[in-house]
């Protein structure tokens, strides 16, 4: 079992190493923050109720669309206990098309290759509901800047690139998320 706040470093030879946070409370010093530099794991956690300015408008929702299992797990901790977002997983283009609606987003995270309908479709197939239309979209992808030149033309907002930063996730998405509104 991780010390308290301690990062524990998961992944294969294979594959990129993920830093994963244990979220729980460990003193540093006379400060008593948390590893995140936050004072416990409910203000980590509170960050859901903090006024929109502080969350850059209404980003609160997130529909997350990956296929893969350690991404789907890794990114819900992350996007909830470090950015304070409600996130949805779903597992493929037509698990999301089944549950966007009812879940009622502020914004569609992507990954852009999977199998039977990828990023690019299912984000259409997502804007051609109607309470969803206007639904922003953030694509991930391990492709190569040559191939991601128009990720704009297909309706996104930004794209951020896999592996990614764990740590920074929240503050990327904040980050594109704000771009919009200037």
């Amino acid at each position: 079992m991780p010390a308290r706040g301690s990062i524990t470093v998961v992944g294969t030879a294979a594959d990129p190493a993920w830093i994963v946070a244990v979220a729980e409370q460990r003193h540093a010093g006379d400060r008593g923050d948390d590893f995140f530099g936050m004072r416990d794991k409910e203000t980590v956690l509170s960050n859901n109720n903090t006024s929109p300015e502080k969350r850059n408008m209404t980003l609160n929702k997130i529909l997350y669309v990956e296929d893969e299992p350690d991404l789907q797990a890794l990114t819900k901790l992350v996007l909830e206990m470090l950015g304070g977002f409600t996130v949805k997983v779903c597992g493929s283009g037509a698990e999301a098309l089944e549950q966007a609606s009812a879940f009622a987003p502020d914004l569609f995270l992507l990954d852009m290759r999977m199998p039977g309908m990828d990023g690019p479709t299912t984000l259409q197939s997502l804007h051609a509901i109607p309470e969803l239309a206007a639904t922003p979209a953030i694509f991930m992808t391990a492709m190569l800047p040559d191939e991601i030149a128009n990720f704009k033309t297909q309706g996104a907002l930004g794209m951020i690139a896999k592996p990614f930063d764990p740590t920074t996730l929240a503050d990327t998405i904040r980050t594109i998320w704000k771009q919009r509104h200037d």
